[in-house]
């Protein structure tokens, strides 16, 4: 980390506000241009970039920034990251998301269901509810593990897809011991 960059944090730290108004003008360009690879509009990325901004600002104010490992722009960047994610998760989940007045409950007769499927039916309700939405998202509104990463909490796709395996292994392990 140059010098520079560390006057900004100690200038924050004594509620220089010119040291965030550099910070913005140096960065704000590159930011948008960088973030544009995301298909967000500009406003949103303008958007991405003062959340990241204020929570620059919040992070050295609070202390949990006091001195960078990198660049104070990686830094930037990284929690520019999350905040472009974020958004494309809303946008996401409204895209996917399903009226719950369209959706009408169906039951089953439970005497045309098979011994397999009575066990399936029984231990799916045992489950804990992340793993109930994940596999609900997967095989009954046949949503992709891309879809479901971006409706949902999950880091990224490899996180989904270790969860739906690890929720279908126990979902087994608890049929097999029936």
């Amino acid at each position: 980390m140059s010098d520079n960059e560390q006057d900004y944090i100690r200038r924050i730290q004594k509620n220089d506000e010119s040291a965030l108004t550099e910070i913005y003008d140096t960065f704000f360009d590159s930011f948008i241009k960088y973030f544009k690879k995301y298909g967000l509009n500009l406003h949103e990325i303008e958007d991405a970039f003062q959340d990241t901004i204020i929570a620059l600002f919040q992070n050295i104010v609070k202390g949990n920034l006091k001195t960078l490992e990198g660049s104070i722009k990686t830094y930037i960047w990284g929690i520019g990251k999350h905040k472009v994610v974020d958004i494309i998760r809303k946008n996401t989940k409204k895209d996917f998301e399903i009226p719950k007045d369209n959706i009408e409950p169906f039951e089953i007769a439970e005497s045309t269901l098979t011994q397999n499927q009575l066990l399936l039916q029984k231990h799916f309700k045992s489950l804990g509810d992340s793993c109930q939405k994940i596999l609900k998202y997967f095989y009954y509104e046949g949503l992709t593990i891309q879809e479901i990463q971006l409706i949902s909490e999950y880091k990224d796709e490899n996180t989904v897809k270790s969860t739906k395996s690890r929720c279908i292994k126990q979902l087994r392990n608890l049929i097999k011991k029936a």
